[in-house]
């Protein structure tokens, strides 16, 4: 008949069942002879205790072992041990096996789930999922990037600065903020971090004002998203202003057409170009706009230098605000004339800050 609990170490000798649990008792089948303590001296019984140990489910129901454990002293260093049982976790008052599914688990499910499911408290989930993190860092070591990119995360209500293996479009490491004094001493201490060529992030001047001062060997690359948003949110803020003055039959025909404002060049047809040349003639600072977004970038200057790892030059552009601080612009906390300095490029429709 096969064992209940299926434990090499353990011997099921009853199982008590409820509605959301089992309860079995059992006994190891292990035992000492010499001690493992001193290597020489006999053992000999001395009592034996009651202990608890919880399992891994089973049909959906958690279980906890109760083993009579039997206890020895040594005749020759005195001292006492409880019966070997190998399949107990040394740590906690678990199997083994269920430490090992806590660590599989804890990937997919919330703590606070996982410790209802097997009946042990939330913090134990967490200490045993921390202890893994521990185990892997302990035997892994990431490979610094060549091309590090830096953006925010929201959890719980609060940024975190997550850094990325771009060329891998792996994640590299989370911070637990992205605030210049958590970033600083990081990225000063990083591993191998002169060999950083790249830095790919937001405009956030935070990251910039990081990256300048402890990875100075590195270019700093902006995601064309973001200046791209922000052409976007002004050539919109510009059509709002000019149907103000417009009829009510008008203002709803640039309200349906504003999608073509917002469109890609490459993406408008004729039929689309027709139409905004109709509202260009009549407002011809909506022409300039538009005519910066689709044609010129954010004042961006195209020079292509190559197919395999071209190029896109650009002057005069202002880095702004990151996509998680809108505040921060022309007038933020940078440095003016720093920021007047900048250049900027673009690698594959990336813009680049150099």
């Amino acid at each position: 008949m096969t064992d209940f609990l299926q434990l090499r170490s353990l011997k099921t000798l009853e199982i008590l069942t409820s509605e959301d649990s089992y309860v079995v008792k059992a006994e190891g089948v292990n035992q000492w002879v010499t001690c493992p303590l001193c290597k020489t001296g006999r053992l000999h019984g001395h009592g034996s205790q009651e202990q608890s140990f919880q399992d891994t489910p089973t049909h959906g129901k958690p279980v906890v072992i109760f083993i009579q454990r039997r206890r020895y002293r040594c005749t020759s260093c005195t001292k006492t041990l409880f019966e070997p049982v190998a399949d107990l976790d040394g740590k906690r008052q678990a199997t083994a096996r269920l430490v090992r599914y806590i660590r599989d688990q804890s990937f997919s499910k919330t703590f606070a789930a996982l410790a209802r499911e097997v009946a042990v408290d939330e913090k134990t989930v967490r200490h045993v999922f921390d202890d893994f993190i521990e185990e892997v860092e302990a035997k892994t070591q990431f490979r610094t990037p060549r091309v590090l990119g830096i953006d925010e995360l929201k959890i719980i209500g609060q940024y975190r600065a997550m850094i990325t293996n771009v060329e891998r479009k792996t994640v590299f490491d989370i911070r637990p903020s992205r605030a210049k004094a958590e970033l600083m001493p990081y990225f000063r201490d990083l591993r191998d971090k002169d060999s950083v060529e790249w830095v790919a992030m937001d405009m956030y001047h935070v990251y910039r004002q990081v990256v300048r001062a402890t990875l100075p060997q590195a270019r700093i690359v902006v995601d064309r998203f973001h200046i791209q948003r922000m052409a976007n949110d002004a050539l919109e803020k510009l059509r709002k202003r000019i149907r103000k003055d417009l009829s009510t039959r008008q203002r709803l025909k640039l309200k349906d057409e504003r999608f073509l404002l917002l469109k890609r060049q490459h993406d408008l047809t004729g039929r689309d170009m027709d139409r905004m040349r109709e509202w260009f003639q009549q407002f011809p600072l909506l022409s300039v706009s538009a005519d910066v977004k689709l044609t010129r970038f954010v004042g961006v200057k195209v020079t292509h230098l190559g197919e395999d790892r071209g190029l896109l030059a650009a002057i005069d552009v202002d880095p702004g605000a990151g996509s998680g601080d809108q505040g921060a612009g022309p007038s933020g906390d940078g440095d003016q004339g720093d920021r007047a300095a900048d250049g900027l490029r673009a690698q594959h429709g990336q813009a680049v800050l150099a």
